[in-house]
């Protein structure tokens, strides 16, 4: 039976940079639109080569390799940032619009918290230099966040949502699609193709618990079978597909287009993982999602292998160790009962 089924799993999370129009009263006692203030400081997306945002909750850093132009995690190391989460990042981060200008100079840092900030962004430059800001309160309506540039007497006020990137940038790490998470607990079906062709089946039904499915597999998903299923000797498998040891990524690319995996040894023939999740949401309505895994050749210093995971475009390199032991798992069935 010739069947591939393609899943994507695209988030795209937009960044909107709220900009405020203030009105303010003249002496005459009419309402007048003022100016729009300026920036603090504007820096070209080029200019910035390195991010560090601390936070209450943990501490991020990123750098740009500048010939490849993609941005790094620093921890873990050799993973790029996603291109969805993290586009225009670097924009925002070249100019916070400030609201105003409420002190010259602070009498009293912890009126503000800015004794000890909840909110650290430094940036460092192509030049060597750094730059960092300090960001306390809101304001009592939320819209407002006192600030400080590091080095600069003035606090501030820039608009809250500026604060709220920055901080779901280590409360919510913009990892690459690929790098997937996924519970054992949820996985309902696993199908395992050669080529276009489902070599393997295993599912999970109320009724029946997890059975071995019928080759060539029927259109009922999850596939059907009657050969029942040792869930003791499958759960290892499941934590193993669950917790993929990714060490970096070999090739990145803006769009599949564009992208080269026949070079790492990922075609169409190649050994091919998808994986059914189901988790129900609230009463009648369950999600559905897929994590799906290609695998290549083993690097040439033999410690990764290559795979392309989610059907993203990058080829990332997982630890060949692991990815020798999910290729296993195509053929073990020392959980089959038979």
């Amino acid at each position: 039976m010739n069947l591939r089924i393609t899943f994507s799993a695209v988030i795209i999370l937009s960044l909107i940079a709220v900009i405020a129009a203030f009105v303010v009263e003249s002496g005459t006692g009419e309402e007048q639109k003022q100016p729009e203030l300026p920036f603090f400081y504007t820096l070209a997306p080029d200019d910035i080569r390195h991010i560090n945002i601390n936070t209450n909750l943990g501490e991020t850093d990123f750098t740009l390799v500048p010939d490849q132009r993609v941005w790094y995690f620093d921890d873990p190391a050799g993973i790029p940032v996603s291109h969805n989460r993290f586009g225009g990042m670097t924009f925002l981060l070249g100019g916070p619009k400030i609201q105003r200008v409420l002190q010259e100079d602070v009498d009293d840092e912890a009126l503000f918290g800015l004794e000890n900030p909840d909110l650290v962004v430094e940036l460092g430059l192509r030049d060597g230099s750094t730059l960092a800001w300090e960001l306390g309160d809101l304001t009592p309506d939320g819209d407002g966040q006192y600030a400080r540039m590091v080095g600069f007497p003035q606090m501030v006020l820039i608009d809250s949502s500026w604060g709220q990137v920055m901080s779901r940038l280590v409360a919510e790490p913009p990892f690459p699609e690929w790098r997937y998470t996924m519970s054992p607990s949820n996985v309902r079906e696993v199908l395992f193709f050669q080529g276009n062709d489902v070599v393997r089946g295993i599912a999970f039904h109320e009724d029946q618990g997890w059975v071995e499915c019928d080759i060539p597999i029927q259109n009922e998903v999850p596939c059907t079978g009657s050969i029942p299923i040792d869930f003791n000797g499958l759960e290892p498998w499941l934590e193993h597909m669950a917790a993929p040891e990714f060490s970096g990524v070999a090739q990145v690319s803006r769009s599949a287009d564009a992208a080269t995996p026949e070079l790492f040894g990922i075609t169409p023939d190649s050994p091919y993982i998808d994986i059914r999740l189901e988790q129900q949401q609230r009463q009648g309505v369950t999600e559905v999602t897929h994590v799906t895994l290609a695998l290549g050749d083993i690097s040439s210093d033999g410690s990764g292998m290559f795979v392309r995971a989610m059907e993203q475009a990058d080829i990332a390199e997982v630890d060949a160790t692991w990815g020798r032991r999910v290729l296993e798992f195509f053929d073990d069935r020392s959980f089959v009962d038979e």
